[in-house]
């Protein structure tokens, strides 16, 4: 019997019932109208017909090849902690670091506008394998370190700040320091809105519990 599953590129997540999608080849989110939408679902439940799963098939939803290398989204860890809302002391960003993580920003800007996210991601970030699934009891002190320089110096840097730009950078600023974390790719529906963050466990790096609650996971990058 044929087995299929999502084609390369594609993830999804359940909001309110409703499959959204994200297109990472694509740089694009998408619904299925109401009837893919049903086929999809019955899919989903194994119990799609034939005739069902082949326009799915045909519309590039499934596919029959396996070509995952890994599972676009898997089991993430609801976060507990944020780094944010944790007592640390300030200490102002050395010039270094400053430099750093303006180049990456501005690196990172520049490929996003360039190659797109999917090519960004597999160049900087999955490139040697090293970012993988992150734990935060050994590592977690020098986590907050340093997630807390970037953020201190991200706030001198005169370039305006969007989450997926932030949290690539950060990922890249972090491994450099071979700390692996995740980045995490949300949505919610009614209005539709996307958002990512960094993660390591259950610790969130760069934004606060209750605006990443709000968020379906939809892809780990």
């Amino acid at each position: 019997m044929t087995s299929y599953s999502l084609r390369d590129d594609l993830s999804f997540c359940l909001v309110d019932g409703h499959p959204i999608f994200l297109d990472m080849g694509g740089d694009r989110y998408f619904r299925l109208s109401g009837s893919m939408e049903r086929a999809f679902m019955d899919w989903l439940d194994n119990a799609g017909t034939e005739a069902d799963i082949a326009l799915l098939v045909e519309r590039n939803i499934l596919t029959n090849l396996s070509t995952h290398s890994r599972d676009p989204c898997g089991p993430t860890q609801k976060p507990r902690l944020s780094a944010l809302e944790l007592p640390f002391t300030s200490v102002p960003c050395s010039v270094r670091t400053l430099a750093e993580v303006f180049a990456t920003v501005s690196w990172t800007q520049i490929e996003l506008k360039t190659i797109g996210i999917k090519r960004t991601v597999e160049r900087e970030l999955r490139a040697d394998g090293r970012l993988g699934r992150a734990e935060t009891e050994s590592s977690q002190p020098q986590l907050l370190d340093a997630a807390h320089n970037f953020l201190e110096a991200r706030r001198l840097i005169p370039l305006g700040t969007r989450c997926l730009l932030d949290s690539l950078a950060m990922a890249k600023f972090l491994k450099r320091r071979r700390l692996c974390v995740n980045v995490i790719v949300g949505v919610t529906c009614d209005p539709f809105s996307a958002h990512c963050w960094v993660q390591a466990g259950d610790l969130v790096l760069n934004d606060t519990l209750g605006n990443v609650m709000i968020y379906s996971p939809i892809r780990v990058l």
